[in-house]
């Protein structure tokens, strides 16, 4: 393999990691209370916007197609802990739980 080919071979092959923030959500029943900090990992074949506090991930072919599933992802974990009791999570889930009421408002 001449010296371009590898070069090109390798850039191919290397992903690209940006930080944004998403300021609404998909559905008028509910609101952010913040800007959420969102990694997106920019790979050759897909696109992946996680949230790791909460560790919620969307993936895509793009940015917005990733960070829209993304921000359903959340809606669902949000709706889910919210139907649950206290007592009936584990660490984590009564963790997740506490951070989305601090970051999401349901209007409705």
């Amino acid at each position: 393999m001449e010296l371009n080919q590898a070069i090109t071979h390798m850039a191919e092959k290397q992903s690209c990691i940006i930080c944004t923030k998403i300021y609404s959500l998909p559905s008028p029943e509910y609101e952010l209370r913040i800007p959420l900090d969102v990694t997106v990992e920019i790979h050759q074949d897909e696109v992946i916007a996680i949230i790791p506090d909460l560790e919620l991930y969307g993936e895509g072919s793009n940015q917005i197609e990733a960070v829209n599933e993304l921000k359903l992802e959340l809606l669902d974990l949000y709706d889910d802990l919210e139907e649950m009791a206290d007592d009936e999570l584990g660490e984590f889930p009564q963790s997740w739980k506490r951070t989305l009421q601090q970051l999401v408002k349901k209007c409705l």
